[in-house]
């Protein structure tokens, strides 16, 4: 689901605990290619992959980027926000919203977003809030295309998890 799955499910496990006071009770998560730990250059990174990239377009968008980035992370330092993917790391794994404590995190060493370490990073603390976690790493696929090399290991992770069997 990258970043942006993360973001949109982090605000559906929000919204749905205010409106009707319940945890999403999925029989598990799937993280593809995600979620990745905040700093200025990653978010950078990933806001370069929505933008066009050919010259002179690719200044023009490196200065918008960079603009919209400082005042996030002027907001962040003063204390105002917490930083979007520290915030949707902390929810993916908050008992209070989801239910669910059954995790497969799939990334890759060749994906130039999401940094494959810190994806494992968040499985281990994933073990040590005692969910049932698998990590599927691969070397050479890129962002959120795992599939299309793995089609098999992907389909039986994913098989797994709706079957609720042992990951």
């Amino acid at each position: 689901m990258s970043n942006g799955g993360a973001n949109s499910a982090t605000n559906f496990l929000v919204d749905l605990k205010q409106r009707l006071k319940i945890r999403l009770p999925p029989v598990g998560l799937i993280c593809d290619s995600t979620p990745n730990a905040s700093s200025y250059w990653k978010t950078c990174r990933a806001f370069m992959y929505s933008f066009p990239c050919g010259f002179p377009v690719n200044l023009i968008t490196i200065a918008f980027i960079h603009v919209v980035i400082t005042f996030l992370y002027l907001s962040i330092a003063m204390g105002q926000y917490e930083a979007p993917e520290d915030y949707w790391r902390k929810s993916i794994l908050n008992e209070e919203l989801l239910e669910s404590k059954r995790i497969c995190y799939i990334a890759s060493k060749a994906d130039k977003m999401t940094d494959w370490r810190d994806v494992l990073s968040h499985a281990e603390e994933g073990h040590r809030k005692s969910c049932e976690v698998k990590e599927i790493m691969f070397d050479n696929t890129s962002h959120c295309n795992h599939i299309s090399k793995h089609e098999d290991v992907y389909v039986n992770a994913v098989t797994d998890m709706w079957n609720e069997r042992k990951l």
